[in-house]
């Protein structure tokens, strides 16, 4: 995937994060909590998960992608989580200025393991997959930027 579109995409998710997260109701946030916290508490039934246990997961979930997306454009696995956990500190930060939106400190913990579950994977895919570059593959002489 070229940088442009890696661009778009990171836009496009963190201004879906957005309006689910700061607005409080309107069709991009019934979309996005239908498929995070919906989808999610769908699958929790009575024996199953509480829609605790759903929210919870939700939360993991909708950052995963950030962090991911993040390593994915710096190639920075520190800056990307740093940048992530950013985000949900100040998604939480606006939050206690808007009425209908509380702001919880689990809320930045449970983001911020996503963030890191989305770096992790992105590291995975950057150092061992066909997303990764001669830099970041394992065992190749690129490895070392000293290397000529």
């Amino acid at each position: 995937m070229g940088i442009l579109w890696l661009r778009i995409v990171t836009a496009l998710y963190l201004g879906a994060v957005a309006a689910a997260t700061l607005t409080s109701a309107g069709f991009p946030t019934l979309v996005f909590n239908a498929l995070f916290r919906g989808g999610v508490a769908a699958a929790a039934t009575s024996s199953g998960p509480r829609v605790d246990d759903a929210d919870f997961l939700a939360n993991i979930l909708m950052f995963a992608p950030i962090g991911l997306l993040f390593v994915l454009l710096t190639r920075r696995w520190m800056l990307a989580l740093g940048a992530a956990v950013l985000v949900t500190v100040i998604i939480e930060v606006v939050q206690l200025g808007i009425p209908s939106r509380i702001a919880d400190v689990n809320d930045v913990l449970l983001n911020s393991g996503g963030a890191l579950l989305g770096v992790l994977v992105g590291v995975a895919l950057l150092r061992f997959g066909s997303a990764g570059t001669r830099r970041y593959r394992a065992g190749s002489a690129e490895s070392d930027p000293a290397s000529p």
